[in-house]
Protein backbone atom coordinates (compact mmCIF):
# COMPACT_ATOMS: atom_id res chain seq x y z
CA UNK A 1 0.00 0.00 0.00
CA UNK A 2 1.31 3.43 -1.26
CA UNK A 3 0.92 6.37 0.67
CA UNK A 4 -0.17 9.85 -0.70
CA UNK A 5 3.76 11.30 0.02
CA UNK A 6 4.53 8.43 -1.88
CA UNK A 7 2.19 9.38 -4.26
CA UNK A 8 3.75 12.88 -4.36
CA UNK A 9 7.18 11.64 -4.80
CA UNK A 10 6.80 9.22 -7.59
CA UNK A 11 4.94 11.90 -9.77
CA UNK A 12 7.67 14.37 -9.22
CA UNK A 13 9.69 12.20 -10.47
CA UNK A 14 7.96 10.32 -13.41
CA UNK A 15 6.75 14.02 -14.39
CA UNK A 16 8.21 16.89 -13.21
CA UNK A 17 12.06 16.06 -13.38
CA UNK A 18 12.55 16.42 -9.72
CA UNK A 19 16.08 15.00 -9.08
CA UNK A 20 16.25 13.07 -5.44
CA UNK A 21 19.52 13.95 -3.68
CA UNK A 22 20.47 14.50 -0.05
CA UNK A 23 21.20 18.03 0.85
CA UNK A 24 24.90 17.26 1.21
CA UNK A 25 24.89 15.81 -1.96
CA UNK A 26 23.29 18.72 -3.55
CA UNK A 27 25.51 21.55 -2.36
CA UNK A 28 28.37 19.63 -3.21
CA UNK A 29 26.55 20.20 -6.86
CA UNK A 30 25.61 23.25 -6.41
CA UNK A 31 29.28 24.20 -5.41
CA UNK A 32 31.02 22.73 -8.05
CA UNK A 33 28.87 23.83 -11.04
CA UNK A 34 27.97 27.27 -9.41
CA UNK A 35 29.46 28.87 -7.05
CA UNK A 36 33.49 28.28 -7.27
CA UNK A 37 35.81 29.28 -9.69
CA UNK A 38 39.87 28.23 -9.26
CA UNK A 39 42.26 30.83 -10.31
CA UNK A 40 45.87 29.31 -11.20
CA UNK A 41 47.46 30.44 -8.03
CA UNK A 42 45.21 27.80 -6.41
CA UNK A 43 42.40 30.25 -5.02
CA UNK A 44 38.90 29.74 -5.19
CA UNK A 45 36.44 32.90 -6.59
CA UNK A 46 33.41 32.78 -4.83
CA UNK A 47 30.16 33.16 -7.85
CA UNK A 48 28.00 34.85 -5.23
CA UNK A 49 30.09 37.63 -3.55
CA UNK A 50 33.12 37.29 -6.08
CA UNK A 51 35.43 37.42 -3.65
CA UNK A 52 38.98 35.44 -3.70
CA UNK A 53 39.54 32.96 -0.45
CA UNK A 54 43.01 30.53 -0.40
CA UNK A 55 41.24 26.89 0.09
CA UNK A 56 42.13 26.44 3.98
CA UNK A 57 40.12 29.94 4.23
CA UNK A 58 37.15 28.91 1.53
CA UNK A 59 36.68 25.46 3.38
CA UNK A 60 36.65 27.18 6.71
CA UNK A 61 33.55 29.37 5.51
CA UNK A 62 32.13 27.24 3.44
CA UNK A 63 32.43 23.61 5.22
CA UNK A 64 30.72 25.43 8.19
CA UNK A 65 27.92 26.29 6.36
CA UNK A 66 28.51 29.62 5.75
CA UNK A 67 25.78 30.13 2.54
CA UNK A 68 24.51 26.60 3.46
CA UNK A 69 20.99 27.92 3.70
CA UNK A 70 21.33 30.43 0.56
CA UNK A 71 22.30 27.17 -1.46
CA UNK A 72 19.77 24.76 -0.07
CA UNK A 73 17.19 27.26 -0.93
CA UNK A 74 18.64 27.65 -4.57
CA UNK A 75 18.38 24.09 -5.15
CA UNK A 76 15.26 23.63 -3.54
CA UNK A 77 13.52 26.65 -6.31
CA UNK A 78 15.31 24.55 -9.11
CA UNK A 79 14.11 21.33 -8.18
CA UNK A 80 17.53 19.54 -7.33
CA UNK A 81 16.67 19.02 -4.11
CA UNK A 82 13.32 18.21 -2.42
CA UNK A 83 12.20 17.97 1.26
CA UNK A 84 8.71 17.92 0.85
CA UNK A 85 6.80 17.05 -2.92
CA UNK A 86 4.47 19.53 -3.78
CA UNK A 87 1.14 17.94 -3.09
CA UNK A 88 -0.09 16.39 -6.04
CA UNK A 89 -2.28 14.32 -4.92
CA UNK A 90 -4.53 16.37 -2.68
CA UNK A 91 -4.23 19.83 -3.90
CA UNK A 92 -5.98 20.59 -7.05
CA UNK A 93 -3.91 23.80 -8.18
CA UNK A 94 -0.62 21.07 -7.86
CA UNK A 95 -2.58 18.09 -9.80
CA UNK A 96 -3.71 20.54 -12.36
CA UNK A 97 -0.36 20.66 -13.91
CA UNK A 98 -0.73 17.14 -14.48
CA UNK A 99 -3.90 17.30 -16.25
CA UNK A 100 -2.65 20.05 -18.48
CA UNK A 101 0.50 17.99 -19.16
CA UNK A 102 -0.87 14.60 -20.10
CA UNK A 103 -4.68 16.15 -21.58
CA UNK A 104 -6.73 14.37 -18.75
CA UNK A 105 -10.17 14.56 -18.14
CA UNK A 106 -11.44 14.76 -14.96
CA UNK A 107 -15.46 13.76 -14.25
CA UNK A 108 -17.41 13.81 -10.80
CA UNK A 109 -19.79 10.87 -10.34
CA UNK A 110 -23.13 10.49 -9.84
CA UNK A 111 -24.54 10.96 -5.91
CA UNK A 112 -24.65 7.37 -4.86
CA UNK A 113 -20.94 6.75 -5.74
CA UNK A 114 -19.07 4.59 -3.34
CA UNK A 115 -16.48 7.14 -1.65
CA UNK A 116 -13.80 5.86 -3.24
CA UNK A 117 -15.34 6.07 -6.57
CA UNK A 118 -16.82 9.50 -6.45
CA UNK A 119 -13.68 11.00 -9.35
CA UNK A 120 -12.61 9.48 -12.08
CA UNK A 121 -9.49 10.86 -14.04
CA UNK A 122 -9.02 9.52 -17.55
CA UNK A 123 -6.83 9.80 -20.37
CA UNK A 124 -7.73 8.78 -23.84
CA UNK A 125 -5.15 8.13 -26.55
CA UNK A 126 -7.69 6.13 -29.04
CA UNK A 127 -8.04 5.44 -31.60
CA UNK A 128 -4.40 5.34 -32.08
CA UNK A 129 -3.70 4.95 -28.78
CA UNK A 130 -4.46 3.38 -24.98
CA UNK A 131 -7.17 4.49 -22.41
CA UNK A 132 -6.53 4.88 -18.93
CA UNK A 133 -8.61 5.63 -15.76
CA UNK A 134 -8.73 5.80 -12.30
CA UNK A 135 -11.54 6.22 -9.33
CA UNK A 136 -10.34 7.99 -6.12
CA UNK A 137 -12.31 9.53 -3.50
CA UNK A 138 -10.79 13.04 -4.73
CA UNK A 139 -10.23 14.40 -8.28
CA UNK A 140 -6.58 15.33 -6.84
CA UNK A 141 -5.75 11.60 -6.32
CA UNK A 142 -7.88 10.12 -9.26
CA UNK A 143 -5.54 12.61 -11.28
CA UNK A 144 -2.46 11.41 -9.86
CA UNK A 145 -3.26 7.83 -10.57
CA UNK A 146 -4.23 7.94 -13.85
CA UNK A 147 -1.06 9.68 -14.55
CA UNK A 148 0.61 6.81 -13.19
CA UNK A 149 -1.14 3.99 -14.91
CA UNK A 150 -0.34 5.78 -17.99
CA UNK A 151 3.54 5.22 -17.59
CA UNK A 152 3.02 1.74 -16.27
CA UNK A 153 2.92 2.23 -12.29
CA UNK A 154 -0.08 0.94 -10.28
CA UNK A 155 -1.05 2.41 -7.25
CA UNK A 156 -2.71 0.62 -3.91
CA UNK A 157 -3.11 4.11 -1.82
CA UNK A 158 -3.91 3.57 1.43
Amino acid sequence: MMNLHEIDRLVGKEFFGVQELTVEEAVEKFKEKCCRTFTEDGCIVDGYTKLKFDRQEYDRLFSGGYYIPNWVKWLKENSVVVTEYPRYSSDIRYAWQLVDKLKIAVIPQSEGAPIDMKYLAEIDERPFGNHYEAFAETAPLAICLVALKSVGVEVNEQ
